[in-house]
């Protein structure tokens, strides 16, 4: 199940490097690199499985899939969140704090390209703005994907480990 997820988050981050193009074509100050739901699959097998290193693996074999260092990028992100609540808090809040601090690290690969460093700082900020509320929406469908897996009868872990 975590490799089937890690290729999710692999296909996802090779059509996002498609629709970057297009996003580029459109709104080219959003584009590099394009914020699309990248690290998703990462989350959702967090949220399933809610396991040390889940994150990790997950987030190599998502890289090794769509040949792209950011996937592993974010799920390293993605762990140490966890790891600082001792893999004992699974709380939404922790998947939001992810997404947030993955939203800035790839904020910040913008300042990579010589053309973004040229916009107004008010353009800068609304990248960073629009890249925030995306990516804090992508942590809620991942959670809501995870409870849709779990209606559906498909459990990561049992019930009593899930209660902490």
């Amino acid at each position: 199940m975590c490799a089937a997820l890690a290729v999710v988050a692999g296909v996802i981050a090779q059509l996002s490097r498609v629709l970057g193009v297009a996003i580029q074509a459109i709104v080219p100050w959003l584009s590099f690199p394009a914020p699309l739901p990248w690290f998703l699959g990462i989350m959702v097998a967090v949220a399933l499985f809610r396991r040390p290193g889940v994150a990790l693996i997950t987030g190599f074999l998502g890289m090794v899939a769509s040949a792209g260092g950011l996937v592993l990028v974010g799920g390293i992100i993605i762990e140490l969140v966890f790891l600082t609540g001792r893999y004992r808090r699974w709380s939404p809040a922790r998947y939001y704090l992810a997404a947030g601090l993955i939203a800035v690290v790839n904020f910040g690969f913008m300042y990579l390209y010589a053309d973004f460093t040229t916009l107004p700082i008010l353009v800068q900020i609304l990248a960073f703005l629009i890249r925030l509320g995306l990516y804090l929406g992508y942590a809620w469908l991942a959670l809501w994907t995870t409870a849709q897996l779990e209606r559906a009868g498909i459990h990561g872990v049992s019930k009593a480990r899930s209660a902490s």
